[in-house]
């Protein structure tokens, strides 16, 4: 939607703002939006020549046009109708760019502090829904390895007030909410904000509201909101998670992954 340009953070923050909350975008006013954001006018008129517009209601105008809520099946039929050539080494050539532009973006100190936060916390929940249940599975089974306390939460509808009404203080919630927040990631996010529990949010927007913040923000690049999205960058990233953690456990990890591989050779035995 946006050209491939060196937006600054106020410039983000539109971007995300759009991709989130466009119905509420297609109605605003420039003055509107820069009351929302906290930016000035002139900051929105700049982004909007920047992007490719001749002004804000261009930008707005080709917006309204363009809105449409697209489906998976859309966004795959999209990225084939787009790509030239298409095979295997071009495709995996795409995975690699944006497995480059995560390296790129992600802040360092978020992961380290992320990691101490999961190794502290009594209970970790994690709770993906969609194609984000994938990456879930793979933390949750590679976790509970390490003798942590992993459980998974109920991915929609009202059973994730089960999983919630568990939650204390002392936990923390691995979530994923890659272009937007879900009504299960609001609830989880409110939820923290009154019990006190941390955060860890899988994400491939570049800037979130500070009302919606979670506690830890894991940049995970997946290309632009309107193409396919692919799973490697989150699972590479879970993975990266995995051997960091079971590097700081040092012995403990390596104790239970013991004691799995003899009951597994017991097994085989029967």
């Amino acid at each position: 939607m946006f050209k491939d340009c060196d937006y600054t953070k106020s410039e983000l923050k539109i971007i995300n703002f759009i991709q989130t909350y466009t119905d509420r975008f297609i109605l605003m006013t420039n003055e509107d939006l820069a009351k929302e954001l906290s930016i000035s006018e002139a900051t929105i008129s700049r982004f909007s020549k920047k992007a490719g517009f001749a002004d804000f209601r261009d930008l707005r105008r080709f917006i309204l046009e363009n809105y449409k809520i697209i489906t998976p099946s859309e966004k795959l039929r999209k990225t084939i109708l787009n790509g030239e050539n298409l095979n295997l080494s071009s495709l995996l050539n795409k995975q690699k760019y944006f497995l480059e532009k995560t390296l790129e973006k992600i802040d360092m100190s978020q992961l380290d502090a992320a990691l101490d936060a999961i190794l502290r916390a009594e209970t970790i929940y994690i709770h993906g829904k969609s194609s984000s249940r994938a990456t879930a599975e793979l933390l949750s089974y590679r976790l509970n390895r390490f003798d942590l306390n992993v459980k998974k939460m109920k991915a929609s509808g009202s059973e994730i007030a089960e999983s919630l009404a568990g939650i204390t203080e002392k936990d923390i919630v691995i979530f994923f909410a890659h272009y937007g927040f879900s009504r299960e990631t609001r609830l989880i996010l409110e939820y923290s904000g009154k019990i006190g529990f941390e955060t860890i949010c899988f994400t491939s927007m570049a800037y979130i509201q500070e009302e919606l913040k979670p506690s830890y923000t894991l940049f995970a690049y997946r290309g632009t909101e309107d193409e396919y999205h692919s799973q490697t960058v989150p699972i590479a990233l879970a993975d990266a998670i995995i051997v960091l953690l079971a590097q700081r456990l040092n012995g403990r990890s390596k104790d239970k992954l013991d004691r799995i591989n003899e009951l597994k050779k017991q097994y085989r035995n029967m």
